[in-house]
């Protein structure tokens, strides 16, 4: 049993959190008050509060983005800070936010890409034979299915109609 600093009544231990600033210490105060307590200090501090949140949101991205990138991808320190300053697509070399391409099959990580690329290498199948098909057919513009007038292309394009 434990006196509420707040209400005063006399509680079981489980009606008082864990106390993170000091290990296997309970709050001093029941749920109910140190919400009341929370809520209070809050509202008399909102814009500090904001401020501080903002501050430490943008301290803690960046941290978060690192983390990840090492936890998902295996890479160090130094190469997860790497792909974060890389601001370029190793394919379209378009300015953006970058990811950590990677074979499905093995695992190994191939390089830094955009979204978009990376995404269009997975529509592909990650296949250099899908992917060399796709530039052929998009350098001539199509196989001509639509040129020269076959039945089976005007039947096509009038049945989707």
């Amino acid at each position: 049993m434990k006196v509420c600093r707040g209400c005063g009544a006399r509680l079981p231990l489980d009606n008082f959190r864990w106390d993170n600033k000091a290990r296997g210490r309970r709050k001093s105060r029941c749920g109910p008050c140190e919400n009341a307590r929370m809520r209070a200090y809050r509202a008399d501090n909102l814009e500090l509060r904001r401020a501080a949140d903002r501050r430490a949101y943008r301290r803690k991205a960046s941290d978060v983005r690192r983390y990840n990138l090492q936890r998902i991808y295996g890479i160090t320190l130094v190469q997860a800070d790497a792909v974060m300053v890389h601001e370029h697509c190793d394919i379209c070399g378009r300015t953006a936010k970058v990811v950590v391409d990677h074979c499905h099959e093995s695992g190994k990580n191939r390089g830094v890409l955009c979204g978009g690329c990376n995404a269009g290498l997975g529509q592909f199948r990650d296949s250099p034979e899908i992917l060399r098909r796709a530039a052929e057919y998009a350098e001539r513009g199509g196989f001509g299915f639509f040129d020269g007038g076959s039945d089976e292309a005007t039947f096509r394009s009038t049945e989707s109609k």
